[in-house]
């Protein structure tokens, strides 16, 4: 009987005589409601058109319909203005809404004070992912022209209110903030509402993602007092919902260090464990205690000066590379040493031999998505024979797709909201390299693609502790890479070193291999970095463990 109101009330409502949002009719909400959630746009169109005047749940949908084309019609313009009649009523969700039409892609004019305006109505009125955003926007930049400049204390104050309103989410945002991000770096408030996030976690991904930091502040003894039972049982808990990852090599090593006995009772609390349940960390601190900031970083001014090669080797004027170090970037966080990472790779690769004419250098504006382009794509097949060598570098961000992992290298100019149109996708990077025909390839990546980490960043109103895991696309032959980190981990820096922690062990591995006239093919060279770049992160509390892809016997000049 309902599908019959409806139908009758289809058709009046549609026809020509009844105006854009036709007659009042019987329809029933209930069911045009179910047509909505089940994508049946296109029944549900001259429905909603009779019921907007006076639903505003039916307007919010028809302004989300016509601007975006579903049901048949496509009327950007329509929808701005239903959504525009909903703001001015108050509705958050309209106010959000309409901010994506004010942005570079939307339909309307690009307008950041608009688009900010609109977000903060939406925040003030509690909307939790408008409270969200406008903390990316503080914390990290909006990456627009005329966005809201950087304020650390707005964007912390904005993830304090969301994840304060008990949106799980939202306090893993504030984890991560706190651990990653926070200013002065505040482990035990990070530790603090990771447990809160676990309590308020009911979906896999949130027990996930929280089980698995708080195994890591239990195991590394971050913000809490360092426990290995308590590690077992949280990284039980992430593998018990999916983390086979992190949390599975965790266990492994856990192992190894606790009794039996201490295994068996921390396996009981894990299962014992459900959502919801009370954490009570060790040692936990008061939620607004005042922590006193580590002790600060080198000055760029006191660092030592870059690695420097302790070999020569004659020149090959076969040998090409490419080296790009992006520290300074337009629309992202800064990747510390990134600079002083590519200046002592040029100087190391001159030493190997490569020609100063050979050498091209992007830093900057440089290293823009059209500079990387311009040398990949141009620049190298141009010059790349079959008799050529190349080694290529780069020290700087990777990104992940939020939605699909695909991982990204950030140029100087990528915008993290848009990574498909302005980034460069690992899987292009490589496709470009194996198209080249030459002898052999080489690259080395101090980039990862967590999501976290100094190496790392993510599209903004996307940052949780430890993202999925993202495999990397393997090259094909007479290519090899060395990339800095393992899929899920970070890619740390040597702050007294003043360089990329993978980097420096690179430059020390070199060193030893020339030097020593040792191995200086790619396989070779990797074998002397690898368990250097492990020790050093497992003795600074993290994990960092690099990765081979490719033909181990490429010789690196």
């Amino acid at each position: 009987m309902k599908r019959l109101i409806l139908g009758l009330a289809l058709a009046f409502a549609a026809s020509p005589s009844a105006g854009f949002f036709g007659r009042s009719a019987p329809v029933d909400w209930e069911t045009v409601k179910a047509l909505y959630a089940e994508q049946k746009y296109t029944e549900a169109l001259p429905a909603l058109k009779s019921l907007a005047p006076s639903n505003p749940d039916a307007k919010r949908m028809l302004a989300f319909m016509l601007a975006r084309g579903l049901g048949g019609e496509h009327d950007p313009d329509k929808g701005a203005a239903l959504y525009r009649e909903l703001a001015d009523a108050g509705d958050p969700e309209a106010m959000w809404e309409l901010a994506s039409f004010y942005t570079e892609f939307g339909y309307l004019k690009n307008d950041p004070e608009k688009r900010l305006s609109l977000i903060t109505g939406a925040a003030e009125k509690g909307l939790v992912k408008a409270q969200l955003e406008l903390a990316e926007m503080y914390a990290y930049g909006s990456g627009e022209k005329d966005g809201p400049a950087r304020d650390a204390e707005k964007g912390l104050s904005w993830y304090r209110r969301a994840a304060e309103s008990g949106d799980a989410g939202a306090m893993g945002r504030l984890t991560d903030f706190y651990f990653n991000h926070g200013k002065p770096l505040d482990a035990k408030l990070a530790a603090y509402w990771a447990a809160r996030y676990a309590e308020a976690a009911r979906s896999e991904n949130d027990i996930r993602v929280s089980a698995r930091a708080l195994g890591f502040f239990y195991r590394s003894g971050t913000g809490v007092r360092a426990d290995d039972r308590e590690a077992f049982k949280w990284s039980r808990i992430a593998a018990a919902h999916g983390d086979a990852g992190y949390a599975a090599k965790s266990l492994e090593e856990l192992r190894r260090k606790l009794s039996f006995a201490q295994i068996e009772a921390a396996e009981k609390a894990a299962k014992d464990w459900k959502p919801g349940q009370k954490v009570v960390l060790l040692d936990p601190p008061p939620p607004k205690r005042a922590v006193s900031p580590p002790p600060p970083a080198p000055t760029r001014s006191a660092l030592a000066a870059p690695l420097a090669p302790k070999f020569s080797r004659p020149e090959n004027s076969n040998a090409y590379a490419l080296v790009v170090g992006i520290e300074e970037y337009k629309n992202a966080p800064e990747a510390a040493f990134a600079s002083r990472d590519a200046e002592a790779m040029c100087a190391y690769l001159r030493a190997m031999g490569f020609p100063e004419r050979n050498i091209v250098r992007l830093a900057g504006a440089d290293a823009s998505l059209s500079g990387l382009l311009s040398y990949l794509e141009e620049w190298l097949p141009n010059n790349i024979g079959p008799e050529s060598r190349l080694f290529v570098y780069f020290s700087g961000h990777g990104a992940p797709d939020a939605k699909t992992g695909e991982p990204y290298l950030v140029p100087w100019d990528g915008k993290l909201a848009y990574l498909k149109t302005t980034a460069l996708p690992l899987s292009r990077f490589y496709k470009d390299l194996n198209a080249l025909g030459a002898k052999s390839v080489v690259v080395a990546l101090d980039a990862c693609f967590s999501g976290s980490g100094a190496r790392s960043a993510l599209q903004p109103g996307t940052r949780p502790l430890v993202v999925a895991r993202v495999e990397l696309a393997a090259p094909k032959a007479e290519l090899a890479v060395l990339a800095s980190s393992s899929s899920g981990e970070v890619s740390l820096t040597n702050q007294e070193a003043g360089h990329g922690l993978f980097t420096f062990h690179l430059l020390m591995a070199l060193d030893a291999a020339f030097a020593a006239g040792g191995e200086t093919d790619a396989g070779g060279v990797f074998d002397r970095l690898a368990p250097g770049v492990s020790d050093a992160a497992r003795r600074g509390n993290g994990e960092q463990t690099p990765r081979f892809w490719g033909t181990r016997e490429l010789p690196l000049r």
